[in-house]
């Protein structure tokens, strides 16, 4: 992701937690895609407008901060998650996950999958659990 030039957030605001949640089971592919990946990586735009937003919420919320679930994706991935859905046609897919053949705005390092989390590390519910998955 470095040579790429995508910037790990935490070095812009380390107080920004991080968990990648396809680093880990707990996704819609229950499964850990990500391997050794367990930092966040995007452009150096959106990752300057994320820590500034968490600047923002750390000021006018000083109990809670931002907690990112995803940011830049590498496109091997993207064809892991498409796969996975394999039980839905194409059209259904795309409700879920970008189709690897028009590429997500993840694969670019510009999109974010983020909830906020109290200073002591709890999510706040947010109505639906990560990737639920509605029909």
């Amino acid at each position: 992701m470095k040579q790429q030039g995508l910037v790990n957030v935490k070095s812009l605001d380390p107080s920004i937690a991080v968990l990648l949640k396809y680093s880990t089971t707990d996704n819609f592919v229950k499964k850990d895609v990500y391997g050794c990946m367990t930092a966040c990586y995007l452009q150096k735009k959106p990752a300057q407008m994320l820590a500034k937003a968490n600047a923002i919420l750390k000021k006018r919320h000083p109990h809670y901060r931002l907690l990112v679930y995803d940011g830049g994706r590498p496109f091997a991935i993207q064809k892991i998650l498409w796969n996975s859905l394999s039980q839905y046609p194409p059209h259904q897919r795309e409700t879920y996950v970008a189709s690897p053949s028009q590429k997500s705005i993840h694969n670019y390092g510009c999109a974010v999958d983020l909830t906020i989390t109290t200073s002591k590390g709890v999510p706040l519910d947010m109505g639906t659990p990560f990737d639920f998955l509605a029909n």
